[in-house]
């Protein structure tokens, strides 16, 4: 039995009266679920796939000096296109490096002023603490941190 024109008519007029009511165009609330439908299945796709990017995928050691970041290698392949960042926070907010190469096997020491936010700000050991750091390149990922 297939419902009446006049009940479904009166359920439109409800939903259409609440949307008038709380400002929010029944359009609207149908484009937010279909975008947060499709953000939720690409988050599950990507974390079943085993693409993870927040996993380690390279093999790196960090020492800090106080004034120096010794970054080696561990890996059998150079990395390329590399970034370090110093504090990444989620929004971007660290300061960074980028190099074009490092060499497998080789450690890399760099001076922690070298390291900046994409305003210009440079890292000053002396008045932020490193706690994390992170190493994005072609080949891969690692993150660690200090306590």
């Amino acid at each position: 039995m297939e419902p009446s024109p006049q009940k479904s008519a009166s359920k439109w007029s409800r939903a259409s009266k609440w949307s008038e009511e709380h400002g929010a165009p029944l359009g609207c609330v149908g484009c937010f679920t279909v975008v947060f439908v499709i953000v939720i299945i690409g988050v599950l796709i990507s974390y079943f796939s085993g693409e993870n990017p927040l996993q380690n995928s390279l093999r790196a050691s960090v020492e800090f000096t106080g004034t120096q970041f010794m970054i080696t290698n561990n890996d059998d392949f150079d990395w390329s296109n590399v970034t370090f960042t110093i504090n990444p926070g989620y929004l971007g907010g660290g300061f960074s490096l980028w190099v074009s190469r490092v060499r497998s096997g080789q450690t890399y020491s760099v001076g922690t002023m070298q390291f900046a936010k994409g305003d210009g700000t440079r890292f000053n050991p002396f008045t932020t603490k490193p706690q994390e750091i992170s190493i994005s390149c072609d080949e891969g990922f690692w993150g660690g941190g200090w306590k």
